[in-house]
């Protein structure tokens, strides 16, 4: 029997799904980061993750005596972020906000206020960025604020400001407490998802325990390939890298954690499913257009020099004949240059990627058709008018 088979007919919880899941791929690979010394990547088990993540709960529920925690979390892509995410899924009845760091202390203070969030847990490095400006009343408002250290990045025995404490501080007074499940609790959401606020004010959403949980049992489509894996690289508290997550931990899958270099931590982890925003792949295919036109220069330069552009003949011009030169296939190689530019960019990924996401952003048509070549797919909508998907190739 399949999880999502079993959690359907138990009708468990979004919590005890959770922790179910957790105890059942105990032994997998689940998160990866790139270990500030050695600068590999290494992986937490499931039993690792769980661990970790009661710890953190038993901590925060010991510390704190409220009716209701609403818990808002603040820290770049890194594994720390879903860990604290899951505990904070264990704590019957909480709610998570997910908070950007570069949100100016209006919009964070209003966001804080409206959501009721009582517990912070925010990276160190962000501390004293994000708490320095906020207004006395909101800081009372919460009771606890933790400051936490990224795996992928060195420690750092930086001070604190007042009235924040360390996770170190806080897992040294973990005593284990539950919670009675109640009604009241299941009918809270689970989660508000905000917008950075890059086109104008922040815009939240509040998503129910039932639905956070419908949309983590949704099957990954990674492919028929063997030790599939999700590479997260965009910011956990807008929500999409953050679902991918869940969905990842709920089939087994392992997720690679990204902050540095996408190239070089694609071609290590290998993933197979990667979510990016729009602007990533229009970046791709203007150095691929780039890339074309430099070999057409090389390879052609009377030929370029007769063509450059003028008030009569624009640079596309020059693009589009490039790119048709680039097409040709070579009789002896059975190969092209448009073919062989564009396995490298499938190299550069990790060449195992069976599906890719973009983000929001306006994609103009010739670089959807770009993507589509470039990973031997279809392109379709997504769930949101403005998400697509690529099918790649394995």
């Amino acid at each position: 029997m399949s999880i999502t088979q079993y959690i359907s007919e138990r009708g468990l919880s979004l919590r005890e799904t959770l922790d179910r899941v957790l105890k059942l791929y105990s032994s997998r690979k689940c998160m990866g980061y790139r270990d500030p010394k050695t600068r590999k990547y290494q992986w937490l088990t499931y039993r690792e993750v769980r661990e970790r993540a009661v710890s953190i709960k038993r901590a925060i529920e010991s510390r704190v005596e409220v009716k209701n925690f609403n818990i808002g979390l603040c820290g770049r892509n890194d594994p720390s972020w879903i860990l604290n995410d899951f505990a904070s899924c264990l704590i019957e009845g909480s709610i998570v906000v997910g908070i950007h760091s570069h949100w100016q202390a209006r919009t964070l203070e209003r966001i804080l206020t409206e959501t009721e969030v009582n517990v912070l847990l925010i990276e160190r490095e962000s501390c004293k960025h994000v708490l320095s400006n906020l207004s006395k009343k909101c800081r009372d408002q919460l009771r606890l604020i933790v400051a936490t250290d990224n795996y992928s990045t060195p420690s750092q025995n930086t001070s604190l400001p007042s009235g924040v404490i360390s996770m170190n501080e806080l897992l040294s007074l973990s005593v284990a407490r539950e919670t009675e499940r109640t009604q009241q609790f299941l009918l809270r959401p689970y989660t508000y998802l905000y917008t950075s606020g890059s086109s104008g004010r922040p815009k939240g959403l509040a998503i129910s325990r039932k639905q956070w949980l419908s949309n983590a049992r949704i099957s990954l489509p990674c492919g028929a390939c063997d030790d599939p894996c999700v590479m997260s690289h965009m910011s956990l508290a807008h929500g999409g890298d953050r679902g991918l997550a869940w969905q990842s931990v709920f089939h087994g899958v392992r997720v690679g954690f990204s902050n540095i270099d996408l190239f070089q931590d694609a071609r290590e982890l290998r993933p197979t499913f990667i979510l990016c925003m729009s602007e990533m792949y229009i970046t791709l295919h203007a150095n691929y257009n780039r890339k074309i036109v430099s070999w057409f220069e090389q390879t052609y330069p009377r030929l370029t020099k007769e063509l450059s552009p003028t008030k009569d003949l624009p640079p596309e011009h020059l693009r589009r004949l490039a790119h048709h030169f680039a097409e040709k296939i070579d009789t002896k190689t059975g190969s092209s240059i448009s073919l062989t530019f564009r396995k490298e960019i499938r190299d550069s990924l990790g060449g195992r990627l069976f599906n890719i996401v973009t983000g929001g952003g306006k994609i103009e048509k010739e670089t959807m058709l770009f993507l589509d070549r470039t990973f031997f797919g279809n392109t379709s909508l997504g769930k949101s008018q403005s998400s697509r998907v690529v099918n790649a190739y394995v």
